[in-house]
């Protein structure tokens, strides 16, 4: 359904998926026009298939995953328009975080944390 896309417009929300492990789907999306929200997904171990993602125009989120392992699917993604959260995703490294933080040019807020211990 979403193999030829490069833009998707609007808010696009993954809440307790866990049908697929990674966004193998979504290998051309090059650009939201919104806002995306990955959370509580228990299947997701990658981010595999954002690998083109360039621009989230509003806010990306990533949170509460709790087999998520890395963020490095992410390597084109330049900027986020408002704001980048990504937060409580006990298996992704802090290595991670650090360079997803420092890589993308974010509008608004950006917050970028390992869950509390």
């Amino acid at each position: 359904m979403y193999a030829d896309c490069t833009v998707i417009v609007g808010y696009f929300q993954l809440d307790s998926y866990s049908q697929q492990p990674d966004f193998a789907p979504l290998k051309n999306l090059r650009k939201l026009d919104g806002r995306m929200n990955i959370f509580r997904s228990d299947g997701f171990l990658t981010l595999h298939g954002l690998e083109n993602l360039e621009v989230v125009e509003g806010t990306l989120s990533i949170h509460l995953n709790w087999n998520l392992t890395s963020l490095r699917a992410l390597e084109k993604l330049e900027r986020v328009g408002l704001n980048l959260y990504v937060a409580n995703n006990p298996l992704v490294p802090q290595e991670d975080l650090d360079w997803l933080g420092a890589k993308v040019q974010v509008g608004g807020t950006k917050s970028l944390t390992m869950p509390a211990p």
